[in-house]
Order: C-alpha cells, then structure tokens, then sequence
C-alpha cells in the first residue's frame, strides 16, 4: 500500500541491504521507497529528500557518480527549500555531494561542498560534535 510506514520499510531495507553490499537490491528498495514518498508527502517533503539522498548513496556506491551527483543535489534542493542552508540536513547534504564531487575528479567543487558542511556543523553542534570531526577531517 501506498503508505509512509511502508516507504519507511523499504528504506529500512534498502539501508540493510546497502549494509550487506548489495547495492542493486538496495537502489531497488530505497527507488520503491521514493515512489511512495513522491504520491504520499509530495516532491519537497523532507521524507523525499532523504530518499532522494540516499538514491544516491547507493549510486556513489556503485560507482554510478553522474547519477548520484543527481539525485543528491535534488535531495540538497528540497533541504535548502525545506530547512534553510544552517540545518544539519542540509549540511549532510552537502558532505554527500562533496564525496561524490570527489570521486568525479572535481576537487574545487568537492572542497567548497565540504567547507559548506562544516560551516553549518560548527554552527549548529559546535567544533567539538563528531560530525563537526569528520567532516573536518576529510
């Protein structure tokens, strides 16, 4: 059925399955996820965009980094309009990115994402919150 309990339940699964290293099946799970999240709490719910989010962990995983870039800057998009740019969602966000931005070879990108999250983390948790370390210490 097409309810946030049941999309809840496919992230949960994808999020195990991305565990176990199986990466199809979690893009599988956290897709069906996003289907019911996209008719249920619409386009810019936060629920949608960490599904959007975590589309595009999977994708980084499995070295699909266009794709993942994609999905993670929808997932930022939502975020920004949702929360604002100084909400650790958003800094997540942009950490994710960043990684991804990484991996394409765009160093400059990657390292202004990665400065974006830590200026929120350090705002928000302060220097000494774990988030704040490891963002730090990429």
């Amino acid at each position: 059925p097409k309810h946030p309990d049941t999309a809840t339940s496919h992230n949960n699964i994808g999020s195990v399955l991305e565990r176990l290293g199986k990466f199809e099946d979690a893009l599988e799970a956290h897709q069906k996820a996003l289907a019911i999240k996209l008719k249920v709490l619409g386009p810019k719910h936060p629920g949608t965009a960490t599904s959007h989010n975590n589309i595009g962990s999977v994708l980084e995983s499995l070295g699909n980094f266009e794709d993942a870039l994609e999905a993670l800057q929808e997932a930022l998009a939502i975020r920004l309009k949702v929360h604002g740019p100084q909400h650790p969602d958003t800094a997540i966000s942009h950490g994710y990115i960043g990684s991804v931005l990484e991996s394409l070879g765009n160093f400059e990108d990657a390292l202004e994402a990665h400065q974006k999250a830590l200026a929120v983390f350090e705002k928000v948790h302060g220097p000494q919150h774990p988030h704040t370390a490891a963002i730090r210490d990429r």
